[in-house]
């Protein structure tokens, strides 16, 4: 899957709430994502996790807000 591709599924993640977790890494290089997708990479929902460089988990997350009270679980 192209790396454009992977940013349109977490944003759309984010989105719709099923984003459960978003790591930012220590030294400051990049970040990761695990959320719900619902038809994974076969065309049924899964969990996926996904990393990206900082240039990119800076664009996933931009015009987001980021509530922890209002987040749903997806678990």
């Amino acid at each position: 899957m192209d790396k454009q591709r992977r940013i349109e599924r977490v944003r759309e993640a984010l989105a719709n709430g099923r984003v459960s977790a978003v790591e930012f890494h220590k030294d400051g290089s990049g970040a990761s994502f695990e959320y719900l997708d619902p038809v994974g990479d076969h065309g049924c929902p899964c969990r996926m996790s996904a990393s990206f460089n900082i240039t990119d988990a800076i664009t996933i997350v931009s015009g987001f807000r980021f509530k922890q009270h209002e987040l749903k679980t997806c678990m």
